[in-house]
């Protein structure tokens, strides 16, 4: 399954918000019985610490 952006609503600098957020998200998705392929959309790195807290939790934000 590829994602195109927009899973959280974001739009915090508050890192404990952000982590909560994705944990709901996470939660959600370990049910899935296939590869999850995750790309931001601006809500999901819209700030520098929503960003920092992406790469923290899935890495590069891109493929190649």
């Amino acid at each position: 399954m590829i994602n195109v952006g927009d899973q959280i609503e974001g739009y915090t600098e508050d890192k404990v918000a952000l982590n909560a957020e994705w944990d709901e998200i996470d939660k959600m998705l370990d049910g899935l019985d296939m590869p999850f392929f995750r790309t931001p959309g601006n809500h999901d790195i819209a700030n520098v610490a929503a960003q920092e807290v992406w790469r923290e939790r899935y890495g590069p934000s891109y493929y190649s």
